[in-house]
């Protein structure tokens, strides 16, 4: 996944076979307003099997995005959540 600097999120795919051999060869916005973040960490967060994308925001809420491409009909991260506060009390967070 790449951010640009107005906040849109954009997904290189992967599947070395469905790509011909060609792994991050297309890609397509997935979402926007990701620069309201400061902090974008990715793991399994669910433990479904899925990245999910964990998001920190200056004031220390920390958001879930969560990712079951299946489930998600192809539209990961559409969903959102509040998980937390208070995590801009720590320099490095590890996942």
């Amino acid at each position: 996944m790449a951010l640009k600097p107005d906040g849109t999120m954009w997904l290189y795919s992967n599947n070395f076979v469905r790509d011909d051999g060609d792994p991050y060869g297309s890609v397509r916005q997935i979402g926007h307003g990701w620069n309201n973040y400061n902090r974008i960490i990715a793991a399994d967060a669910t433990g479904d099997g899925y990245t999910d994308l964990v998001a920190l925001k200056p004031d220390g809420t920390l958001w879930l995005y969560s990712n079951n491409f299946v489930r998600d009909d192809g539209d990961p991260y559409g969903d959102v959540r509040q998980i937390g506060h208070g995590w801009n009390n720590y320099n490095r967070i590890i996942a």
